[in-house]
């Protein structure tokens, strides 16, 4: 038996899962039981994204084994989205049958806090330290398992923190300097993602001192730290913009050049660089008058769309602006701006490939996203032209009137409900699909939805039409494919209604009076104040938040009362006045 459950791991770990669910499959049938079985098969169909499945092989495992913490707390792990309640009370038989299980801990106080029971979150951390807090790193997810500490400042339940913090401090020596630098990385990540802006610096200026004050072990140690370092100051990065610390934050945004991803694009911030720094230097900063620079779009399709709003005002400042740019992009900046700015001239990606294009006809290369630390560190500073886009007259007519052939006088509202990445940051990202039921199925006069969503969503569409929602979906236009189609249709709309998704670069980049449903576990490119009712990229684009106490249903409220009300500009303020941090 220990053999063939040894295969199967091995294959497991090899990366092998249809050959390790196989060899476990078979010992199921022969009854050849462990929980490790019940726990690793579990583990396979949830990576192969059967859920369901998963469940029942760890009821099947439960019914041997009642009491085995790994199958209990695996189970819970995909309870937990549905079933929160269920899930807990499996993670408390979990730790009771091992009171040292620490995933077990930190998931329970995770979920305590997804269901808005700060106290007991809080309690339950408490109770966790002694039993499995020893080391510091520990400490830290335990920390970080309490949310987004937003009341730190509120006691008592502040004081389970101060305590928390006070040991990890105490016990940090203990770790070796790579260990203690990724603890003062992870507190600075977790103090400034709960607004403790100051505090979260100087966790940060600690776990890099620490890092610099001591000799690496050798090739590999270096190589470990400076991966440490870059990705820590990444993440600090992202938190520091969403708490409105633009100069702070966009210093450390150029470490997303080089930190790994998930999925097809290899780094946060993967771009072409087609001149190394000796052929063609970076722009750091300096004067551009008389000079010529050259832009290199960003990784995302919607990272590039928002920080080509920017140019505008950089064009007035350089002699020459030229901007290498995906195909799916160019014809649409080519007619916004281009044509608008002389001295702004585009390029494809392949021109570049074919050396079309020379080091000696510029002074400086930057990334896109790069020049935001030199001239854009205030948030007023952003949005100095909208609308920034410009779709094809023409054609945005003849769409329009191609939908109003079909509901005649009616208001066309585009819509779109899902943000891109992985199955788990598509859930996160994006409003719960029953929003948009509500949202479609429920009719309110005189409006029609157009779907504006990427990707095959026919099925979905049809779905959606055959419970009574007025819903256009054009199958001519695939965004995917034609970006400059499916900008002509956004601008065909009246009004927009989307997740944060690449719709929202679209809409808020041609002007159009837009609503975006924001969720909790929003990025960087969001303010994460709640007074903050507006986005600072786009002025035409406002926000309903996912409430943390009541979830959606405020938002979906106040998108029925958008909607009656004739869909007006957003008026709420686009940013707030956070509190000073030091400097890094």
């Amino acid at each position: 038996m220990a053999v063939d459950l040894k295969t199967g791991y091995k294959l497991h770990k090899a990366g092998d899962l249809t050959g390790a669910e196989a060899v476990y499959r078979d010992l199921v049938k022969s009854k050849t039981f462990s929980p490790y079985l019940f726990q690793n098969l579990g583990a396979i169909l949830r990576q192969k994204e059967k859920p369901q499945e998963a469940i029942d092989i760890y009821n099947h495992g439960l019914e041997i084994y009642p009491n085995d913490p790994g199958i209990l707390a695996n189970r819970a792990n995909i309870l937990r989205a549905d079933k929160p309640v269920t899930a807990l009370y499996d993670l408390l038989a979990a730790i009771k049958a091992d009171p040292q299980n620490i995933n077990a801990w930190i998931t329970a106080v995770s979920i305590l806090r997804d269901i808005d029971s700060p106290g007991s979150a809080y309690n339950l951390a408490r109770e966790a330290v002694p039993k499995c807090g020893a080391n510091p790193k520990v400490l830290v997810m335990i920390l970080a398992s309490l949310g987004d500490l937003e009341l730190l400042n509120d006691e008592p339940l502040a004081s389970t923190i101060a305590e928390i913090l006070s040991l990890i401090e105490s016990r940090i020596s203990a770790l070796k300097p790579a260990e203690q630098a990724e603890t003062y990385f992870s507190l600075a990540y977790l103090m400034t993602q709960a607004t403790h802006s100051r505090e979260g610096l100087r966790f940060y200026q600690k776990g890099l001192q620490t890092l610099t004050g001591s000799e690496p072990q050798g090739q590999a140690d270096r190589q470990d730290r400076d991966k440490l370092f870059i990705q820590n100051a990444w993440n600090i990065a992202c938190a520091l913009l969403k708490n409105q610390q633009l100069e702070e934050g966009w210093k450390l945004y150029d470490y997303g050049l080089g930190v790994p991803a998930k999925g097809q694009q290899e780094w946060q911030r993967a771009l072409k660089k087609p001149f190394s720094g000796d052929q063609l230097p970076l722009w750091r900063g300096e004067p551009l008058s008389g000079k010529r620079l050259l832009l290199l779009e960003e990784q995302g399709i919607g990272d590039t769309m928002m920080f080509l709003t920017l140019l505008p005002a950089l064009n007035q400042e350089a002699e020459q602006v030229d901007i290498i740019l995906a195909d799916r992009l160019y014809p649409i900046y080519q007619r916004s701006l281009v044509e608008v700015y002389p001295n702004i001239r585009l390029w494809h990606q392949r021109d570049a490939v074919l050396e079309k294009i020379s080091s000696s006809s510029y002074d400086y290369q930057c990334p896109l996203g790069s020049i935001c630390r030199y001239r854009f560190t205030k948030p007023e500073d952003y949005a100095q032209k909208s609308p920034i886009l410009i779709a094809n007259e023409a054609k945005t007519k003849a769409l329009r009137s191609s939908y109003q052939e079909r509901y005649p006088g009616a208001k066309l509202i585009g819509v779109s409900w899902s943000g891109g990445g992985s199955p788990e940051r598509i859930r996160k990202k994006s409003p719960p699909r029953d929003l948009f039921d509500a949202l479609l199925t429920q009719p309110l006069d005189n409006i029609v939805f157009v779907s504006l969503q990427y990707g095959d969503v026919r099925k979905v569409c049809e779905s959606w039409q055959s419970r009574g929602a007025a819903l256009i979906h054009d199958e001519s236009i695939d965004p995917l494919i034609d970006m400059e189609a499916w900008l002509n249709q956004v601008a065909a709309c009246d009004a927009v209604i989307s997740a944060a998704n690449t719709t929202i670069h679209g809409a808020g980049g041609l002007g159009i009076p837009t609503m975006c449903l924001l969720s909790k576990d929003s990025d960087w490119r969001w303010f994460d104040d709640p007074s903050v009712q507006r986005s600072y990229w786009y002025p035409s684009v406002g926000i309903l938040r996912e409430s943390l106490q009541e979830g959606w249903s405020p938002a979906l409220r106040q998108t029925r009362q958008w909607l009656r009300e004739g869909c007006g500009m957003p008026t709420g303020p686009a940013y707030t006045s956070p509190s000073q941090v030091d400097k890094i």
